[in-house]
């Protein structure tokens, strides 16, 4: 690998299945394009994008060990808030 990465998710490999959930760790510029492949294809999409303080818990080094914590517990705050909705999706 040469540092370059096409896509974070690599969501267009899912382009063609009936339903498809996305749990986005982090923003990504061409997210928006990959997800319109998807259901430009007929596919239902869920996708979990970072709440405002998902990024705010890991800053601007995700990497820091002192980040584990508040990123564990936004995300997990998040993941509560979401549950319903995905139980749904799947539904």
């Amino acid at each position: 690998m040469d540092g370059g990465v096409y896509s974070v998710t690599k969501l267009v490999l899912a382009a063609g299945h009936g339903r498809v959930l996305l749990i986005a760790p982090m923003e990504d510029p061409a997210l928006d394009v990959e997800i319109t492949a998807v259901t430009g294809q007929g596919g239902r999409d869920e996708v979990i994008r970072p709440d405002e303080a998902s990024p705010a818990a890991f800053g601007t080094a995700p990497l820091d060990p002192a980040t584990r914590t508040p990123s564990v517990e936004a995300g997990l705050k998040q993941g509560r808030t979401v549950s319903a909705d995905i139980g749904s999706f799947w539904a």
